[in-house]
C-alpha cells in the first residue's frame, strides 16, 4: 500500500500474517501522533487506521483498490485577507463573527497568520484607545483583540463571563479585562482545552505550528495585557513575535514592543 499526503507519496506501514511490522516511513510515525494505527493486512486491505486520519483533519481522501493507494488531498487554501478589517465599526465589547477561521482539525501557520490579520489591528477602529466611560480615562481593547482572534481560531476565550467563569452574553455576567481573561484561564481555560507552557520557546514553537498562543502579564496592582503569539521568527532583542491591541496596535512586532520590562509573562496554548 502507498499512503499520499499533499502529494508526497509514500508507504505506510506493512503488517505480516503474524502481525509484525515489515516496515515503515515517518509518516507512520506522525500518524502515531495522533493515536491512530496505519496497518494493512496480508492481501493489501486497507484498515480503518488512515482514512480515520484523514477524517479527523477533515481531508478529502480517497482509496484506489487496483494499486491499494490511499490519498489525502493537499490542505484548503487559505482564504483572502478582507480588504475591510474584521469587525471595523463594532464596538469592542460587542462580539464580532470572524471571516477566517481554523479548528483542531486544522492547524496550520499560513492559517494562522490569515485568522489574525482579518482582524487588521493596526489600523482596526475597533480596537482604537478611548475614553469609553466618559470619565477621562483612556482604555485599550488587548483583551477584545485576543478573544476575537480566540473566537476564530474555536477556542474564544470569553468577553464576558459569569462569576462561575462560564461564558455569558454582553451585558450579563462582566465584562473580562486583561486581568480577568487570565484569571478566567487559570480558573476555567483548562476545562476548555487551553494550558499553560514553560516559556516563550514553546510558545513559538506551538505558534509556528500553527497552535493558538496567548501571552499574558497578570498585573495585580494595575491593568494587565494580552497579546497573540503569532509564527515568526524571533528577534534576539524583542523577542519572539507577537500581534496585539493595546495602547499601541501592531499585527507584526515582538514581546518586548508589547510587555516592555513587565512580567513575569505567562503563555497560555490550545490545540
Amino acid at each position: 500500500m502507498k499512503l499520499t499526503i499533499n502529494g508526497v507519496e509514500t508507504p505506510a506501514q506493512v503488517i505480516d500474517e503474524n502481525g509484525t511490522p515489515t516496515g515503515h516511513a515517518p509518516v507512520y510515525q506522525i500518524l502515531q501522533a495522533y493515536g491512530i494505527p496505519v496497518r494493512i493486512g496480508p492481501s493489501g486491505e486497507l484498515l480503518a487506521g488512515v482514512r480515520r486520519f484523514a477524517e479527523a483533519m477533515g481531508r478529502p481522501h480517497s482509496y484506489d483498490e487496483a494499486d491499494h493507494r490511499f490519498l489525502i488531498d493537499a490542505a484548503p487554501p487559505v482564504p483572502d485577507i478582507p480588504v475591510e478589517p474584521v469587525g471595523a465599526g463594532i464596538n469592542p465589547w460587542i462580539p464580532v463573527t470572524p471571516v477566517i477561521t481554523s479548528g483542531p482539525g486544522d492547524r496550520r501557520p499560513e492559517l494562522y497568520q490569515a485568522v489574525l490579520q482579518q482582524f487588521q489591528v493596526a489600523r482596526n477602529p475597533r480596537y482604537t484607545p478611548r475614553d469609553t466611560s466618559g470619565d477621562g480615562e483612556i482604555d485599550t481593547h488587548c483583551d477584545a483583540y485576543v478573544s476575537d482572534c480566540t473566537k476564530a481560531m474555536g477556542c474564544e476565550i470569553p468577553p464576558w463571563a459569569y462569576e462561575d467563569r462560564s461564558p455569558s452574553p454582553p451585558g450579563e455576567g462582566g465584562e473580562l479585562s486583561a486581568n480577568g481573561s487570565i484569571l478566567w484561564l487559570r480558573a476555567g481555560g483548562t476545562d476548555g482545552g487551553w494550558r499553560k507552557l514553560k516559556g516563550a520557546t514553546e510558545a513559538l514553537e506551538r505558534a509556528i505550528k500553527g497552535y493558538p498562543v496567548a501571552a499574558c502579564y497578570y498585573n495585580s496592582g494595575g491593568i494587565g495585557h494580552v497579546a497573540m503569539v503569532r509564527p515568526g521568527q524571533p528577534d534576539p532583542i524583542r523577542g519572539i513575535p507577537v500581534a496585539q491591541a493595546g495602547a499601541r496596535n501592531f499585527d507584526d512586532g515582538f514581546l518586548l514592543d508589547g510587555f516592555g520590562s513587565y512580567g513575569p509573562i505567562e503563555f497560555w496554548t490550545h490545540d
